[in-house]
């Protein structure tokens, strides 16, 4: 593909630098086809939203029905005999679409919240077409600090009356805002059981086994992911984040991608399932 035709930082306003990565992935993967792509995992739709009008042919599912405001919108660029387009899971071991569905599924920022992840690859394994991609992102058990409540180390901490000592310091301290409503050890109490229950952290060795029994080949591509950060750091009105683009753009190699996928965020990209009659 032509350097020029290559999806700007500049071109939307891009949610996140997930977005663009999982966008620019796309626009690779297509080569002028209209891929059948499925947003696994897709919350309130806003990924969904911002591939809109790149003319795929788009879904998406979740465990909660928090795409129903979004659902019209995708409607729009459907026929109206089509299936429902945006689904919601009935539970978390199973994806609501049929076999052989899809080219791609992209997972940005699911994996870690997956108890049975194997039967996940299974299933994204089973909806994906022979030639199909799975392209995930999500932070390892190696990255020392836990974004969904924002306090580092969290996730290392052993459950339970430990941990919520730990989580408690940083509420009383005002390092980190309770939870409404809550006092101080109630936010810890909460946000312990929602490690606990709601993340589900997994090694590099893990997720590459895993990936091995469903998948032909399993690529990492934080490399991308990385590119994608500083090109939106770049492009930025602060100075200080162009600054910071710069230097991160100026350091790209393979040290900084080893970094950033097990100290910050890691990127995947799983290609050609096996299929049942494959194993």
């Amino acid at each position: 593909m032509h350097k020029d035709t290559v999806i700007r930082a500049q071109d939307k306003r891009w949610n996140s630098s997930t977005t663009l990565y999982i966008a620019r992935r796309l626009q690779d993967l297509a080569g002028g086809r209209r891929l059948s792509v499925l947003d696994m995992g897709c919350g309130d739709g806003g990924v969904l939203e911002l591939l809109l009008d790149y003319g795929y042919d788009l879904h998406g599912y979740d465990l909660a029905g928090g795409c129903s405001l979004l659902r019209d919108r995708v409607a729009a660029y459907c026929d109206a005999s089509c299936t429902p387009r945006i689904r919601t899971a009935r539970d978390e071991r199973s994806i609501p679409f049929e076999d052989d569905s899809f080219d791609v599924i992209y997972a940005n920022q699911v994996f870690e919240h997956v108890r049975f992840i194997d039967r996940m690859f299974g299933e994204c394994a089973r909806v994906l077409r022979p030639e199909g991609v799975l392209l995930a992102t999500f932070p390892l058990a190696t990255s020392p600090f836990e974004a969904h409540i924002g306090i580092p180390f969290a996730h290392w901490v052993p459950p339970g009356r430990f941990r919520i000592r730990y989580l408690s310091i940083f509420y009383a301290l005002r390092l980190r805002p309770r939870l409404r409503d809550c006092t101080v050890t109630e936010t810890a109490l909460r946000q312990d059981r929602y490690l606990s229950e709601c993340t589900y952290y997994r090694f590099m060795n893990e997720i590459r086994s895993i990936a091995a029994y469903y998948f032909d080949s399993c690529r990492n591509e934080t490399g991308h992911l990385i590119r994608a950060k500083a090109d939106l750091l770049l492009a930025d009105r602060n100075p200080a984040r162009r600054l910071l683009g710069a230097m991160v753009r100026s350091l790209e190699g393979k040290t900084l991608i080893f970094v950033a996928t097990h100290l910050i965020d890691a990127a995947f990209c799983m290609a050609r399932p096996y299929k049942e009659i494959d194993r």
